[in-house]
């Protein structure tokens, strides 16, 4: 009865771990995963994945998360030391389970997945509620397509790409939420028009990137000429889009974050 008993409270541990999805940040991060993962797999090149790919990686994906919320959920200060204990036990069980499964899709691939599991939960557990996850996010964006393309043996020299354009992404989004942050009595080293400036000049950049990318590996030029676009039109509807006198920066982030988003999947389905 001993063993019964002790999953039964591991299993309950874990339930309540998801109520860490409530949190605006969670949230924001597990959709991150979900998207990033659906497009890494429908943009793997030379490769048409099937019905069995594209459910064990997206329960590999699922089971990956949910060990890191667990994790997350098992540092909370206001846990009995029997619970954090089950919590930590659930994580690891369903970390163990993840990578069993993806065993089958290589090693290669299962060393990067454990590699990352363990990245964003040393990360994850350093983000504060109700703050936007920019690096996690950038972290989700270049950590997936690579363990999905190595899994599905896909690998492409692309992929290094995503690395600049995620830090830029983290830059631009980083100095536009500055830009609207609420002041308070410390200094602000830059000005409002200063952090708007450094994020229309991180977002032309990373429209420029993807275009010589793109260019220097003979890419497909409709698609990367549309992410090089979108990035500069982008910066022109930010700079041009009303603001509402009690929430200035309601839409810039969305904006910046949405024109990084497409010039990524641009790039992804150029080297198609």
């Amino acid at each position: 009865m001993a063993i019964p008993t002790t999953v039964l409270l591991v299993w309950n541990q874990v339930l309540s771990s998801l109520h860490v999805l409530r949190d605006r940040t969670a949230q924001t991060c597990a959709l991150t995963s979900l998207i990033v993962t659906l497009i890494a797999i429908a943009t793997v090149p030379d490769i048409f994945p099937g019905l069995w790919d594209w459910f064990f990686l997206l329960l590999i994906g699922a089971l990956s998360m949910v060990a890191i919320i667990t994790f997350v959920a098992s540092r909370q200060a206001v846990l009995a030391p029997a619970d954090r204990q089950h919590r930590v036990t659930a994580a690891f069980t369903i970390g163990v389970l993840a990578l069993i499964l993806n065993i089958f899709f290589g090693l290669s691939s299962t060393i990067l997945l454990g590699i990352g599991m363990v990245m964003l939960a040393r990360q994850a557990v350093r983000v504060r509620p109700g703050t936007f996850p920019w690096l996690l996010c950038a972290t989700l964006v270049i950590l997936i397509p690579w363990w999905v393309w190595s899994a599905l043996d896909a690998s492409h020299p692309g992929l290094f790409l995503l690395i600049p354009l995620a830090a830029l992404a983290c830059l631009s989004g980083s100095h536009i939420r500055e830009a609207y942050a609420r002041e308070d009595d410390a200094p602000r080293p830059l000005s409002t028009r200063g952090h708007r400036l450094g994020a229309w000049m991180g977002m032309l950049l990373g429209g420029v990137l993807t275009v010589i990318g793109g260019l220097i590996g003979s890419s497909s030029y409709g698609w990367i000429s549309l992410g090089g676009i979108a990035m500069a039109v982008s910066v022109a509807i930010e700079a041009g889009v009303s603001r509402p006198e009690d929430q200035p920066g309601k839409y810039s982030a969305a904006i910046c974050d949405g024109a990084f988003v497409f010039a990524g999947l641009c790039w992804l389905i150029s080297i198609n």
